[in-house]
């Protein structure tokens, strides 16, 4: 990471549901989940909330509702374009995410699940509308 030192990490929110509601001789589930990155720029500090969550609906029901949320702390060491940063912590975030999500839906006994490999470059504007990833800016006075 060129424009960031990581400081810390942690886990903020975890949240586990199993849904009994699906027939249980269904194998094949179609699982999207919603990643969002919140983020925070506050003097030489960079702030980002990493969230996964998959919610079953009735057009997609899934095996298991969850919510993971990861915070993180970098410090800047040179300030870049926000675009550029945010790649930089969500490439750093991500995999935490991810083992997070596989360690809570392995422990619940459930079968092994993997929130898919990211690629952090920016949607095109056509795509904007999709559930699949929200990046919001925090404005000041949001609560860390």
């Amino acid at each position: 990471m060129e424009n960031l030192r990581f400081m810390q990490y942690r886990v903020e929110e975890m949240a586990f549901r199993r849904n009994n509601n699906v027939d249980a001789d269904q194998h094949n589930f179609q699982i999207c989940p919603q990643i969002r990155a919140d983020i925070k720029i506050e003097k030489e500090n960079y702030f980002l909330f990493l969230t996964a969550k998959v919610e079953s609906t009735e057009e997609r029901k899934t095996p298991f509702d969850f919510t993971v949320k990861l915070f993180s702390h970098f410090a800047i060491l040179k300030m870049a374009d926000i675009e550029t940063m945010r790649k930089q912590g969500m490439d750093f975030l991500y995999p935490y995410l991810r083992s997070t999500v596989t360690n809570l839906i392995t422990n619940a006994n459930m079968p092994g699940y993997f929130l898919p490999i990211l690629d952090s470059k920016p949607k095109q504007a056509e795509e904007e509308h999709s559930d699949e990833i929200k990046i919001t800016p925090l404005v000041d006075g949001d609560m860390l």
